[in-house]
């Protein structure tokens, strides 16, 4: 091997290493959002802290490690490569005690936070609570993310000992694979690591992969020793040096790019997430391509400057470009249109077609919307490096100072657009907003450049090319503000039914529609219908509630996680013996929206029983006392959603239950529609593995519930129901208006005993903390789903409810029991129950039904001719 081949193998494997790290820095990120969502309360507020924190980290370790490597970079040629090593070494370390360690704090953290009650009358957490967040948050990541910043002005500095010239082509190149790793980590997280290995074994995947590049640094520093030069004297680089006033204003622009960026992909992630759903795949192919982009954009940018040099120039440029292409991009393409064939192709594939064309399905409008854009973003980082990087003795600050910059420009950029610039003025108004930011930054551009010795200068050249720019920038703002109201939150609002609201929160677009029938409303949450006040949409909310508080003895303490329409609150208001009714939602946006569904939850939330709290339901259960409620009722966000997972996993279900008085209930919505097979038998198997007992129940056609008794269960007396009904007027009105008005319909939404249930899910793995089986089971918004038919038997009722039989016959107070199971067992026979599409794709499903005139329930039970008829609501 010659020594320029060595040399370029040499450098090769430097490259590989920072693959590596950025590799495993991305891993530990997505775990660290997810765990300290746990920790913190699964809340758009833990994510947004753990990510400043991660990146502030990044930053301030990059500027104050660059500042170190100045001044020892002459110790030998090979000193900045064996820090390096031993920086990753150190990250190793720190992570895989991190790894080890976060799943004890979830506990701590409720324990320290507190409640005070707002001028809403509603409880949120302390300021107290929060800063005991950040103070976590900091301890914990701020040592092992300063490293991980290190690493990249360590490499800078060793790169860079000589050809300063080349310094936006080897910064290009080297930030490029850190990045292009960074993509890979976030592929490999969600679509391998997680789903097969878990969270922790996750972390310790890229544990090893930080070892790795530490033995190939630590190797390479040993025969850099051995072979390099020492670096020239400071005082043979200096000439021509970038002046302070330079070094400001490119520090200037790319804070202003690192805001813009930033602030364009949290429109991307709301953008998308109504087009596509807020999928864990979503948001791992999202985050993939935009990393490929910005690696991409990284090494041509390099390589532009190493062509036609004029960095400043061609920054320019390529940010005029992100805007203009950033803007037109959001305005002309629309997530949510997909071409029917291909859906119809999707729900027929299976196998690795299934999961090619999920790919295809989420990365077409992913691909298109930010590629190019990704790109461009990719341009800042090396070219703002060429316009600075002329003196050998100030590579590590001013590589560390830009990205310092950045890093808090896409700080604030994140946590000012999230939390101010969408709620106050929308997404549409707020990415014009982004687009003078970005404009904005053609400014300190300009001044940044270094007057030329003679002639025009090269300052004279980028503010001639900046006019055009600042013409192209202007159009398109213009034509983005002459853009039709709401324009990008089409997919957000429903084609059918009356728009009486919309509006955009923290968390989510919110819309709520009317139909014909004023009574009939809707709720939907970036385009997703959530809860409806339509009556046969009420009924499995108010069974959720309605039948676990009949079968207890003067219950007086309820929990609702989930507030929805409110119709499961009020459905408790009813019972004359509850003292206190408690409700928990992430989204006070959500909370807010009450008083438009008044007709179902009839101002419940003036009840003075009614006690609500905006936080996490999970880290709420954290806060309260073991054996505090009597019913506990639970209903999530679609099942499949990203961070839902942490409502159906063993470990919560476990903490349900020391929150549940002895003999408590707790309900579970089940829309196992919403999952594989295979999934909802993982979802069942965590159920039983705290609750033993439990009983599978049809709230409403295919909207199930999961009833689980901390303790034995006791049996189901028909006749207390009987009588519970006669003597409670309102109760018995309310069950009436949901076709639940009869002790023969509430014990006849049965579906399984606890035996049929653990026989169809012997040997499956629960869901888990460390395994979210159910966040990977769903890659697209087009599928097909089908129940497992061997997980009902309502021949098995009379284990449920042995009084409900008397020698050969039926117990008075429930007639037609069995004959009202016999036609819903038809109905659970038929794909209109077992199979669920996305999209229609043939006609509604033909029942096989006994002759109705042979079985007097079909006339007396009101929800069977609902369901035969097809009809939604009486």
């Amino acid at each position: 091997m010659t020594g320029h081949e060595g040399r370029r193998m040499f450098s090769r494997l430097v490259y590989l290493a920072f693959l590596l790290s950025g590799i495993s820095g991305l891993v530990y990120q997505v775990v660290w959002v997810r765990e300290f969502g746990r920790i913190f309360g699964n809340t758009v507020y833990s994510a947004s802290l753990v990510t400043a924190v991660f990146m502030c980290g990044l930053g301030l370790g990059s500027y104050l490690v660059g500042l170190w490597a100045d001044r020892n970079y002459r110790r030998s040629a090979a000193y900045p490569l064996r820090m390096y090593g031993y920086f990753e070494l150190a990250i190793a370390t720190l992570a895989a005690i991190l790894a080890l360690a976060l799943p004890a704090l979830e506990p701590l953290s409720a324990h320290i936070s507190s409640y005070e009650q707002g001028a809403d009358g509603w409880f949120h957490l302390t300021a107290g609570s929060y800063a005991f967040r950040y103070v976590v948050a900091i301890v914990l990541l701020a040592p092992i993310t300063f490293l991980m910043g290190g690493t990249l002005t360590l490499l800078i500095r060793f790169v860079l000992a000589e050809n300063i010239e080349l310094s936006g082509w080897r910064i290009g190149l080297l930030y490029g694979f850190n990045t292009g790793g960074a993509a890979l980590g976030a592929f490999l997280s969600d679509f391998a690591l997680i789903p097969v290995l878990g969270l922790l074994s996750a972390q310790l995947v890229a544990v090893g992969f930080n070892v790795l590049a530490a033995a190939v640094a630590l190797r390479l520093a040993i025969r850099a020793s051995a072979s390099q030069a020492p670096p020239p004297p400071p005082e043979a680089a200096v000439a021509g040096d970038a002046s302070r006033a330079s070094v400001a204003f490119t520090g200037a622009a790319i804070l202003l790019s690192g805001f813009a960026a930033m602030g364009i992909e949290i429109l991307w992630f709301r953008h998308l997430n109504i087009g596509l759903g807020s999928l864990r795949a979503v948001f791992s192919l999202l985050l993939t391509v935009i990393l490929l982009g910005m690696w991409g954009g990284s090494v041509v940018g390099g390589l532009v400057h190493r062509r036609f040099k004029r960095p400043v120039l061609f920054y320019l440029l390529s940010q005029t470009a992100f805007v203009m292409v950033s803007l037109h991009l959001l305005a002309t393409l629309d997530p949510s249109k997909v071409d029917l064939e291909f859906r119809q192709q999707l729900l027929q594939a299976s196998g690795l077609k299934e999961w090619l064309l999920c790919a295809a399905f989420n990365l077409r409008p992913i691909v298109l919307i930010t590629a190019v854009p990704a790109f461009l973003m990719g341009f800042a980082y090396p070219l703002a490096n060429a316009n600075i990087q002329r003196a050998v003795s100030r590579v590590g600050r001013r590589a560390g100072l830009l990205y310092l910059a950045n890093t808090v420009g896409a700080v604030l950029g994140s946590t000012i657009t999230g939390f101010w610039l969408i709620p106050t003025f929308g997404i549409q108004r707020c990415a014009l907003i982004l687009g003078i930011v970005a404009a904005s930054t053609l400014i300190p551009l300009v001044l940044s450049a270094p007057l030329g010795r003679r002639g025009m200068g090269r300052r004279r050249i980028v503010q001639l090319a900046a006019l055009p720019c600042v013409a192209g920038l202007v159009a398109a703002l213009w034509a983005w503000a002459s853009l039709p109201e709401h324009h990008m939150l089409s997919a957000a609002i429903p084609k059918q039914g009356k728009l009486l609201h919309l509006s955009e929160g923290v968390y989510e677009v919110i819309a709520v529609t009317e139909g014909e029938d004023p009574s009939d409303r809707l709720l939907f949450t970036n385009g997703h219908n959530m809860a409806s006040t339509q009556l046969m949409s009420q009924r499995y909310m108010r069974h959720a509630s309605h039948l676990p508080l009949l079968l207890m003895d003067e219950p007086t303490d309820m929990l609702l996680i989930c507030f929805g329409t409110g119709s499961t609150l009020h459905a408790a208001s009813l019972h004359p013996s509850i003292q206190r009714i408690e409700a928990v939602d992430l989204s006070r946006h959500v909370l807010q929206q009450a008083h438009f569904f008044e007709p179902s939850n009839h101002g419940v939330l003036a009840d003075p029983r009614v006690h609500v709290f905006v936080n996490d339901g999970r880290q709420h259960l954290w806060m309260q006392d073991e054996e505090r409620y009597d019913l506990i009722t639970l209903e999530p966000p679609p099942i499949s959603f990203a961070g839902v997972s942490s409502l159906y996993s063993e470990d919560f279900y476990e903490l349900v239950r020391s929150r549940l008085k002895p003999g408590g209930r707790f309900t579970q919505w089940l829309p196992a529609y919403q999952v594989p097979e295979e999934t909802v038998r993982s979802m069942v198997r965590s159920f039983l593995d705290v609750f033993p007992d439990a009983v599978l129940l049809s709230g409403e056609r295919k909207e199930l519930v999961l009833l689980g008794t901390n303790g034995p269960a006791t049996p189901v007396d028909p006749d207390l129901i009987h009588r519970k009904l006669q003597a409670n007027p309102a109760i018995q009105a309310d069950l009436e208006a949901v076709y639940l008005g009869t002790t023969t319909e509430i014990i006849g939404s049965f579906l399984a005993s606890s035996a049929i249930l653990e026989a169809g899910t012997t040997g499956v793995p629960p869901v888990t903390d460390n395994r979210p089986l159910m966040e990977y089971s769903v890659r697209a918004k087009a599928f097909e789903n089908r129940f497992p038919r061997d997980l009902i038997d309502v021949r098995t009722v009379g284990s449920w409810c042995p009084g409900c039989f008397v020698g050969d016959g039926l117990a008075p107070s429930v007639p037609h029991l069995v004959d009202y199971l016999m036609f819903l067992s038809a109905y659970y026979d038929s794909d209109a129950f077992l199979v669920h599409r996305t999209y229609r794709v043939a006609g509604p499903q033909l029942i096989d039904l006994p002759p109705p005139e042979l079985s007097p329930a079909y006339g007396q039970c009101s929800y069977l001719p609902a369901i035969f008829s097809h009809k939604e609501d009486p």
